[in-house]
């Protein structure tokens, strides 16, 4: 990708039509940049920096670039899984220390690309572990832009155009769930919990205006109310506000996981007899677990009788009401006083992107606003209504509009919708399959109403055990075989075990080990090259790490080189005392002209038990490392 190149009608360059064939061979052999000696000092906007700024972005975009294609090959991995101390300690020459003088952009390449490498792709068409998934190149690109433009969404005079693409996105959401013109406000936050617990703050305010000033001890002792299969934000929600989890009334759900309103009715006429006053109903449109839908227009009615606030949580499930196949999952929600939305769920913005949309206008700035001096002044040259950072209890807030309104123009409202009639064709796809299988079994027996298929997997050892505690206790015992055995941590946390061995070789000793931290010196150890096994020694079969046994085997080298020790050899414990041994020496291996070796890694195998053999360090770092 070129496109931070400036355009050929600038630059006056030929354009590919004029280009003759010599022209493309010449162009083929550019040289990349070897930034083994280059620092960010040396990039914009440092005079003269331009070019090379150019050129280390156009690596970062490669980077990127690689990875998005990469990202929609089902073959490839969803997750190169290491435990905690693993990628504390470092793997391969990527380390998280922080130094104290600054690296090369080379290592900053190499870091870029392992903090890609040892994530979890949650782009694949395989990850399937949480409710957002998927990367959307539109998503991409907006969030590629909000991040250049570098802003805050406090008033209309540092964003002016993020502001007024809030109020069109806050506009058609609220049209999407059927509020009149003249209702509804709404502020972009961080993720459905801080949206639910927004719903919270104003649904307090609006029936005790007092707290604002007062406190809590000015108000009467108040309850809410939530179901079993709501997500557990609420609580966390009525933790922070000073409500009291122990104040949260939670509503038994029906074996679909939905509200059952008659348990609504009698938890408020439980709180009423306990002096308490109720004052806010959580409704879920899409519960987590279960993807259920609680009955709104029977919680709506409840509410409009006892003169409660409704709060629908429709984090996961707001998405369909883009879809004229599947909004009328969500009937009532228009009589809702409050909607949480996580365009990052079902629509597939990429992370964050939550919307709190509150349908009585003007009452989320008066919970919220102080009025800072400093930046909300009411004799600015421009209508001051459009700064909304003192609708928000935050002062700083991320630009999180511009990647959904350029998905939006995209994809349109039909886009969306078909997006959404996808994903549940594919779960009821599932369903149906599952429902033919005498090895699973569903959790829930009816159709699914969203895109979660809840299932067990059984196996033979319990298909003619009858339902039941026992039964259902040995399910829960029952994991994913991982198909091979992994390496693990023993309890005192000094070695690994490897479940990797040959079966003639001995399994009592484990050896104390780390991963080594490269320095800015390469040093070597004496290892006896050649002969039998030290006495103690354990083979420790491909191993594909920086190791330390006791010695300093690799105490460093320059990471820009990526050199990985691949073991085949056997190692003694640390109280073996080697004896002194010739120079194994060091066979090179150019990595090529930006002196990474990237895909083209290579292993190094020991050729006799207790030899290390190891390829050398690229020609362009001048860096030789040898066993001595």
């Amino acid at each position: 990708m070129d496109f931070l190149k400036p355009p050929d009608s600038v630059t006056g360059k030929a354009t590919k039509m004029d280009k003759r064939p010599e022209d493309s061979l010449r162009e083929n052999k550019h040289t990349p940049t070897d930034f083994g000696d280059i620092y960010c000092k040396d990039l914009l906007p440092t005079s003269g920096g331009e070019g090379m700024t150019r050129e280390f972005l156009q690596e970062i975009v490669n980077i990127l670039m690689n990875y998005i294609c990469k990202s929609y090959q089902r073959n490839s991995k969803v997750l190169d899984f290491h435990h905690p101390h693993q990628l504390k300690e470092g793997l391969e020459g990527f380390s998280l220390d922080l130094p104290e003088k600054p690296d090369t952009l080379e290592q900053i390449l190499v870091d870029c690309r392992d903090t890609l490498k040892y994530g979890v792709n949650t782009g694949h068409p395989r990850f399937f572990n949480q409710l957002f998934a998927g990367l959307d190149v539109m998503g991409v690109a907006g969030e590629w832009l909000t991040s250049i433009a570098n802003t805050n969404m406090f008033t209309y005079e540092v964003s002016p155009v993020f502001t007024l693409m809030e109020e069109v996105l806050l506009k058609k959401m609220h049209s999407i769930v059927r509020w009149s013109d003249d209702e509804g406000d709404g502020i972009f936050s961080p993720g459905g919990t801080m949206s639910n617990l927004y719903s919270m703050l104003v649904a307090r305010y609006y029936f005790y205006p007092e707290v604002k000033t007062r406190g809590m001890g000015a108000l009467p002792h108040l309850a809410l109310f939530t179901s079993e299969h709501s997500h557990y934000s609420v609580k966390k929600s009525a933790a922070v506000l000073g409500l009291g989890i122990d104040n949260v009334f939670i509503v038994k759900c029906d074996e679909r996981g939905k509200m059952i309103p008659e348990e609504l009715e009698a938890s408020i006429l439980a709180a009423e007899e306990k002096n308490m006053v109720p004052f806010y109903v959580n409704a879920t449109a899409g519960t987590t677990l279960y993807g259920a839908f609680d009955p709104l227009h029977a919680i709506a009615d409840i509410c409009q009788r006892h003169t409660l606030w409704m709060h629908v949580d429709a984090s996961w499930g707001g998405g369909l009401l883009l879809s004229d196949r599947h909004r009328m999952k969500l009937q009532g929600i228009e009589r809702a006083w409050s909607v949480t939305w996580n365009p990052h769920k079902m629509m597939g913005v990429p992370l964050q992107c939550s919307v709190i949309l509150i349908k009585k206008k003007g009452l989320l700035q008066k919970c919220n606003e102080l009025g800072a001096p400093y930046l909300f002044q009411k004799d600015k040259c421009y209508d001051v209504s459009y700064d909304t950072g003192d609708k928000s209890i935050q002062c700083g807030r991320h630009v999180d509009v511009f990647k959904l309104w350029l998905m939006w123009k995209a994809k349109g409202t039909e886009g969306f919708g078909a997006q959404v009639n996808k994903c549940l064709g594919n779960a009821k796809y599932l369903y149906d399959l599952l429902q033919r299988r005498k090895d699973f079994e569903l959790v829930v027996k009816n159709k699914p109403e969203h895109s979660n298929v809840c299932f067990w997997y059984i196996p033979p050892s319990l298909r003619g055990m009858p339902p039941g505690t026992d039964r259902d206790k040995k399910l829960h015992q029952v994991c994913p075989d991982q198909g091979r055995p992994s390496d693990q941590r023993t309890a005192d946390g000094k070695g690994i075990r490897s479940d990797r061995l040959s079966a003639d070789e001995d399994q009592g000793q484990l050896l104390p080990m780390r991963v080594c931290q490269p320095s800015d010196a390469a040093r070597g150890h004496r290892f006896p090259a050649g002969g039998d096994r030290p006495p103690g020694a354990r083979l420790m079969m491909e191993r594909s790490v920086w190791l330390l046994f006791g010695w300093q085997v690799l105490q460093s080298a320059p990471r820009c080189c990526r050199v990985r020790v691949q073991l085949t050899v056997a190692i003694a414990p640390p109280n073996y005392a080697p004896a002194p041994a010739a120079d194994t020496g060091a066979r090179r291996q150019d990595c090529g002209p930006t002196g990474r070796l990237g895909k083209r890694k290579m292993p190094f195998r020991a050729v006799a038990y207790g030899e290390l053999a190891f390829f050398n360090h690229c020609k362009y770092c001048a860096h030789r490392v040898r066993l001595r």
